[in-house]
């Protein structure tokens, strides 16, 4: 459920990056995301999920960047 949750997140911020977490329980509401009586999912565990998210988009841009520098400063010591 949790995964299927941080996908429909993903989808939902990358439709519009400046949603609010109100405009994205509704959504997730409409994609059937709700409590067990039907009500959105709760305001806190929502922010906290797409903090979690932006942390590993963050991340995972980081590491990226890391690699890519690492590897130029490779390639500049080989040909030196």
């Amino acid at each position: 459920f949790r995964s299927q949750l941080k996908l429909a997140i993903r989808n939902e911020v990358a439709r519009n990056p400046l949603i609010s977490v109100v405009q994205l329980q509704n959504a997730l509401k409409e994609r059937g995301f709700k409590t067990a009586n039907g009500n959105p999912l709760d305001w806190v565990y929502i922010s906290k999920l797409v903090r979690k998210l932006n942390r590993e988009k963050a991340i995972a841009v980081e590491t990226e960047k890391a690699s890519e520098r690492s590897h130029h400063q490779g390639a500049v010591t080989a040909h030196g």
